[in-house]
């Protein structure tokens, strides 16, 4: 699960469950910008992130995670 972490300037956290009731934090995967609720959908044998950084659309793609659109 990939999730927005308000308590900590609004990035971008991962963690992982064999279950869906015990999870275990992986870290801290975004910082670039603060953002809303990161999407991360596969397509075409990539996993892609789509997040609302207030200014427009970003997109990333693993393993790590890089910004697919211009930077400030």
């Amino acid at each position: 699960m990939w999730y927005k972490d308000e308590a900590n300037q609004l990035h971008t956290y991962a963690a992982d469950s064999k279950d869906l009731y015990h999870w275990e934090g992986i870290g801290l995967v975004l910082t670039q910008r603060p953002h809303e609720g990161p999407n991360v959908f596969l397509f075409k044998d990539f996993y892609w992130m789509i997040v609302d950084e207030w200014r427009g659309q970003g997109d990333s793609v693993p393993v790590i995670w890089i910004r697919g659109s211009k930077q400030d």
